[in-house]
């Protein structure tokens, strides 16, 4: 029935147009454009399309190809507002032709320029991103080739957007860059917070995040009052409120989304993009008709001179019912389209909701090994610090064993405590390589020192080969160099008993400014299995053999695998069930001249009478500091509190303070940023158990001067007070 009655209106639709000899001037044609224009304005697609239809077949009739291609490319438009990319590309690219028939340079670089929004619009794909990229482009060299500033602000606009959309920010950065800096000039001034946005949306992506805010906050005050620019404001209110939950700012976030959908259920109303899809299905049945059967159709009209004989009115009558059928079949499929469409849609809104729920979860995750790793490793840097000071004052051989038993099992715990730290790290892509100057040999026996102990428990020989052709000092990581060496010396003492442990380290090659350096790990203890030797790097797998005499967290092959990746390297294992093991890597070392200042630890330091300010909450804390600061013939002062600290730096003066960063109340950055107000020069070291990756940002914001990680050793302390102060002092 639906299908009969909607057959009928098109009959006669097409008897009344038919019979219609009346033709309307480019003026009047011009005049039903506008109109159709003002609706679209008003975001009212529905009769913004039903006055465009009438317009584009009054313009087809007096063959004026600039009109049409104005009217094509305002239909195009309003496909685009409601959510039609396939209607849309097709009017924009039949204005296109006509644009460029017509030698319209300007009407071309308008709809190139739409093309390429029309495709921003619907950027989930990178293949829509690199049509709307193309797009622009062609626009932007049409526009440059003649001196078109305008046209040349807005498509840089475009191109930087396209680019923030799929976190491109490099490639953003230079259009970002050209719109800013044309746009007071030569831009629109309703854009003025889409320059706001896009600045608040690049500093976001490069995690500025408090730049990104104000940013944000300066820019709400330019919106326009326009219909037309409202849904920049709710993509602006909605970028943001995501910027406030990200740096935890609950409320306001809340408040700017509420504000942001507000504007949506305004600005998208339901009834209008419904019947502009009916309107749709209608106007591609009319282009159907003017491409297709508008030259046969106006030779018989003329023929006939506007009188229909039988024959011709049976024609005409199965032709439109054939192309009602077509239209019928068409819209089915459309409207098929659209379910899928929006199925899809919501799958994916489902998907994002769960991607975003991991996300949360993996943060919280990271937050909480950080927070724990950090409360464990304050209460070790006391009781270790406590323990070396024991040590020292005393005399019975008896008592001075049971501290170094306590110590070791200290430092023990910390690194167990260290090894959970590292591999969140690691699993969140949040660790890479930092250069320094180090040097080698010096590395390598730190690592059998530290070792000896283990070694001396199990009976083993430990020796140390180094290729005589290894070059003295590297510029590289220290520390992850480091970490791999005791993570591999340590497991190999730890499963060989009355044995031979040694590294060997040889150099294989070298290339311009760097050696090829082969670390091989060979140990004569229990070997390891065929069906082992696969698992032994899966985090928390261990080999327990019958008499279970050594510890460990599982987690040490692990971290050397994930360093070695940085290094781009990895590792190599050979071993056989009761002959041993060796483990080898290769890493390419970059060389450094031995003439380069290398700064090396200072033992037995002391000063002369420096000014200390230890400022910390905890009591075990302030003992072990100040305790190591008298040692080195400073006066130590203590602060309970940042408050506490603020106040003595106004009355007193001081060479150097030691900062704790997690104190209550006032931490130790916020307690930073007040010193400086009034005093520039002072230095403050950052003295906190948290890794110095996780706080880099705050210190810098802050004016930290640097920062000392506990536990420290002495010869840390004395080379980092050196560093602040000048010579006379020492």
């Amino acid at each position: 029935m639906s299908s009969l009655k909607y057959f009928l209106i098109v009959l006669i639709s097409f008897q009344l147009g038919f019979a219609q000899n009346k033709k309307y001037t480019s003026k009047q044609v011009d005049s039903l454009f506008e109109l159709g224009n003002n609706y679209y304005k008003k975001s009212d697609y529905y009769n913004s399309l039903k006055e465009l239809r009438f317009a584009l077949i009054e313009a087809e009739k007096i063959k004026n190809d600039t009109l049409v291609s104005n009217i094509y490319n305002r239909i195009g438009r309003n496909f685009a507002q409601i959510k039609n990319l396939e209607f849309s590309n097709y009017f924009f690219n039949k204005s296109l032709v006509l644009a460029k028939k017509t030698n319209n340079l300007k009407h071309q670089i308008l709809v190139l320029n739409n093309l390429g929004n029309l495709f921003t619009g619907f950027c989930e794909t990178k293949s829509n991103q690199k049509k709307a990229i193309s797009y622009y482009k062609q626009a932007l060299r049409l526009a440059k080739k003649n001196n078109l500033n305008e046209d040349i602000c807005l498509i840089s606009m475009n191109l930087a957007w396209s680019y923030l959309k799929f976190k491109e920010f490099e490639n953003a950065k230079p259009y970002l860059d050209d719109f800013i800096k044309l746009h007071p000039k030569y831009g629109n001034k309703l854009f003025n917070n889409i320059v706001y946005m896009l600045q608040a949306t690049y500093y976001e992506g490069i995690g500025q995040y408090q730049l990104a805010e104000k940013t944000y906050q300066d820019g709400l005050a330019t919106f326009s009052e326009k219909l037309i620019f409202k849904e920049k404001k709710s993509e602006y209110l909605y970028r943001y409120s995501r910027l406030l939950s990200k740096i935890n700012k609950p409320q306001e976030a809340a408040l700017y989304l509420k504000q942001a959908d507000s504007i949506n259920e305004i600005f998208y109303n339901k009834e209008i993009l419904n019947k502009a899809k009916e309107t749709s299905s209608a106007l591609i049945l009319d282009a159907f008709k003017i491409d297709k059967i508008k030259a046969d159709f106006e030779l018989k009209s003329k023929e006939q001179n506007l009188k229909l004989n039988k024959n011709i009115f049976y024609i005409t009558l199965i032709f439109l019912a054939i192309i009602s059928c077509f239209s019928i079949y068409i819209l089915k499929l459309y409207k098929n389209k659209n379910k899928i469409n929006e199925q899809l849609t919501s799958l994916n809104i489902e998907l994002e909701k769960a991607k975003l729920v991991a996300e949360e979860s993996n943060e919280m995750k990271s937050k909480f090994v950080s927070t724990i790793t950090h409360e464990l490793r304050t209460p070790l840097f006391g009781v270790i610090s406590l323990t070396e000071i024991l040590e020292k004052s005393v005399i019975e051989e008896e008592s001075r064993s049971h501290l170094k038993s306590l110590k070791y099992s200290a430092k023990y715990l910390l690194s167990l405590v260290n090894d959970v730290l590292q591999i969140s790290k690691l699993e969140n892509k949040n660790s890479k390589l930092e250069k320094s100057i180090f040097e080698f040999k010096s590395i390598i026996n730190s690592v059998k020192l530290n070792l000896e102990q283990i070694a001396i428990q199990n009976n083993n020989k430990f020796v140390i080969e180094i290729d005589e052709n290894v070059n003295e000092y590297f510029s590289s990581d220290e520390v992850k160099l480091t970490q791999l060496c005791l993570n591999l010396a340590s497991n190999a003492l730890k499963f060989t008993k009355n044995g031979d442990v040694t590294i060997k380290i040889d150099k294989i090659n070298e290339i311009d400014n760097l050696q090829v350096i082969k670390f091989s790990f060979i140990d004569t203890g229990f070997g390891i299995s065929e069906i082992n030797q696969k698992r032994i790097f899966d985090k928390f797998f261990q080999i327990t053999p019958k008499d279970n005499f050594f510890q460990g967290s599982g987690l040490g092959l692990t971290i050397v695998n994930d360093i070695l990746l940085l290094f781009n390297s990895k590792i190599e294992l050979k071993s056989e069930l009761g002959k041993g093991s060796e483990f080898s890597f290769i890493l390419n070392l970059e060389k450094a001249s031995n003439s380069i200042q290398f700064e090396t630890e200072v033992i037995n330091h002391e000063f002369n009478n420096l000014n200390v300010l230890i400022v910390d909450d905890n009591k075990i804390n302030q003992i072990v500091t100040s305790k190591t600061i008298k040692n080195l013939n400073c006066i130590p002062t203590i602060a309970d509190n940042g408050f506490e600290a603020i106040e003595m730096i106004r009355l007193k003066e001081f060479d150097i303070v030691l900062m704790d960063i997690n104190m209550p109340e006032i931490d130790g950055f916020d307690t930073t940023i007040e010193i400086r107000k009034f005093n520039k020069n002072i230095p403050i070291i950052a003295f906190t158990a948290f890794d110095k990756s996780e706080i880099q940002e705050k210190v810098q914001m802050s004016g930290i001067s640097d920062v000392l990680n506990k536990p420290f050793t002495s010869s840390e302390l004395i080379h980092i007070i050196t560093k602040f102060t000048s010579s006379s002092n020492v």
